[in-house]
């Protein structure tokens, strides 16, 4: 019983600290696929605890405020033309915009993504490879 209560503690600092950084100013790793964007910003798009997320990154390598009201993220391969797989990512408690759904492995696709501006505007990227797991485990170990 102890040793279980033990193992769950553990677990749960564990998990508690392994987050990527997600406020505004902290630096952030260098994980999942970045693309840059027109107004100077990059694009960041990763997966954490299944869900798919994406940060805005200034030039300095920093979390910047998010200018996007929204993301649309669709798989753009054969086969996978269903709404199961058009994801739309909205702002959360953090600085990062996150999707509602679990998106589940190989976590690589060949997809369209949309970016809306809280200013009305919008960027489109077609045909993005994404690798959202790239380097993960690996920056949240080292946090």
């Amino acid at each position: 019983m102890i040793r279980n209560l033990l193992t769950a503690l553990l677990l749960l600092l564990v998990t508690a600290t392994i987050a990527p950084a997600t406020e505004v100013g902290e630096p952030m790793k260098d994980m999942g696929t970045i693309r840059e964007l027109e107004n100077g910003l990059k694009l960041q798009l990763f997966v954490h605890e299944n869900k798919l997320q994406a940060c805005f990154i200034d030039a300095e390598g920093l979390v910047a405020e998010s200018p996007a009201e929204s993301i649309l993220f669709v798989v753009d391969e054969p086969g996978h033309k269903s709404d199961k797989w058009r994801s739309v990512l909205v702002p959360g408690d953090d600085a990062c915009l996150a999707a509602p759904r679990n998106l589940y492995p190989p976590y690589q696709y060949r997809s369209r993504i949309i970016v809306r501006y809280q200013d009305g505007t919008s960027e489109s990227m077609a045909n993005v490879l994404v690798h959202l797991d790239r380097n993960v485990a690996e920056s949240m170990e080292a946090s």
